[in-house]
């Protein structure tokens, strides 16, 4: 009969008025998804994509671009995951997400080929999930529309929340993981393990802080950066829900004691002495495959130091202050390096950042998004 073809409730069970207000509520703030998580990385960088993508879908069955691009994206999966990921290119003044091509892999095609843009991406059947993006610039929506913004299109969508950096961004190229890559990863565990999208960005920010303070001694300034410049849109109380519910526990993570952030502002444009010729020509080495052409980039010096006079500029450095710092003298020191690719009408700014110890030796490479 029409009566018997009818879906049965969900809950048998009645429940005081309030109670059931309270169910609908969170009903509503859930993300409801049976397809796959979507995840889209440069191909330059899929390593480390998929280590942070790893959290939230255990195959790490990314998409890359190339060889996919802007007309072979499957915008409608994008639009209707529970999640997706994306680790793209951005520019302040494009509306577009650009890939990477990795020459060891992809010998022919466009260095930037256009990864996903607004006009991909339309409303669908299905309730639409959560967003976290590393592109450069993926969270400015200053002065644009949903047609200028690939965030804003995902909430006219029907996107719960979109996560995105306001500014330059900057990730890792490999493990260990660093900047907008270590704080999706924790991120995208938090949404994992059930937590609403603004306690797990909070709790992904001061997993991050305790990460880097353990690994550094300090936060330096892209760590500082990836803190400020990531900011959410949209629902702080969407959850993901999938096929298979699964219950953890969440813990509640504390700050360090003692947060030290620290200052480079300070450049110089010559080599200092104690680096060599050697050490500089191992930085290009490690530094060329993800921006070609160092022979016309510029560069710049600058040593880390934990107390700062704030002269000439702002930093959180100058600002806090600490009875103690530690490693005030650490002789660590960063080579900053940028580059503009022209590449189909578009210029591409790329900066690297690598850190050096006292000795010489690498022990941290970040590049933007």
């Amino acid at each position: 009969s029409i009566l018997e073809q009818k879906k049965k409730p969900r809950f048998s069970l009645r429940l005081p008025s309030f109670l059931g207000g309270l169910q609908n509520l969170f009903n509503q703030y859930q993300i409801l998804g049976n397809t796959q998580m979507f995840g889209y990385t440069a191909e330059i960088w899929k390593k480390s994509s998929e280590e942070v993508f790893f959290q939230i879908n255990k195959s790490r069955s990314l998409h890359s671009s190339p060889p996919m691009d802007a007309d072979s994206v499957p915008g409608v999966q994008a639009v209707a995951a529970p999640v997706s990921y994306f680790n793209l290119h951005g520019l302040v003044d494009s509306s577009e997400w650009y890939g990477q091509r990795d020459m060891a892999i992809t010998t022919q095609g466009p260095d930037y080929p256009v990864a996903i843009k607004p006009d991909d991406l339309y409303r669908t059947t299905e309730e639409n999930g959560i967003i976290y993006t590393e592109a450069c610039y993926g969270g400015h929506i200053s002065g644009k529309g949903e047609e200028d913004s690939i965030a804003l299109k995902f909430l006219a969508t029907g996107s719960a929340c979109v996560v995105g950096s306001t500014c330059t961004s900057y990730g890792s190229v490999m493990a260990p993981l660093i900047g907008a890559d270590l704080l999706g990863f924790h991120f995208l565990q938090h949404l994992d393990a059930g937590m609403a999208t603004g306690e797990a960005l909070y709790h992904a920010r001061i997993n991050f802080i305790q990460e880097m303070q353990k690994r550094q001694g300090y936060l330096d300034g892209e760590d500082q950066k990836t803190l400020i410049s990531f900011v959410m849109y949209g629902n702080p109380f969407a959850t993901v829900r999938t096929g298979s519910s699964k219950a953890k526990s969440i813990h509640r993570e504390f700050l360090p004691s003692q947060v030290c952030p620290v200052c480079t502002k300070d450049h110089e444009i010559e080599l200092p002495k104690r680096m060599g010729e050697e050490t500089l020509a191992k930085i290009k080495q490690t530094v060329e495959p993800y921006l070609p052409g160092l022979s016309t980039a510029q560069m710049h010096y600058s040593r880390i130091h934990m107390e700062c006079s704030g002269k000439d500029h702002t930093c959180p450095t100058s600002e806090i202050h600490m009875k103690s710092k530690p490693g005030a003298r650490s002789g660590k020191m960063v080579v900053s390096i940028s580059k503009s690719v022209t590449s189909a009408n578009r210029t591409h700014p790329h900066y690297a950042r690598v850190t050096l110890d006292g000795k010489g030796k690498m022990v941290k490479l970040s590049v933007s998004r």
